[in-house]
């Protein structure tokens, strides 16, 4: 099952359905109190709002997975140029 709502995908894992990638500022208490756990060591944290893209470390991707990640870094470097599509 995959969930594209947030609160959705939240209440999901509270509820003990999967895993889900959280907010720290929104979680923390659920962390504290132990109605969640963090499943691994590795946080990631930005002052801003980001998009991260997480793969295997030693294994090759498919074509379509590699299209998109080099889809995915044009698009990353055309923003901080300005040539964005708006």
């Amino acid at each position: 099952m995959q969930l594209t709502d947030y609160n959705i995908a939240l209440q999901a894992a509270l509820n003990g359905q999967g895993v889900a990638i959280g907010r720290l500022l929104l979680i923390g208490d659920h962390l504290t109190s132990g109605r969640l756990v963090q499943p691994f060591a590795t946080t990631v944290r930005s002052e801003k709002t980001a998009y991260w893209l997480v793969m295997p470390e030693h294994r090759r991707l498919s074509p379509a997975a590699e299209s998109f990640r080099v889809w995915l870094k044009e698009q990353a470097a055309s923003v901080k140029t300005g040539q964005a599509d708006r």
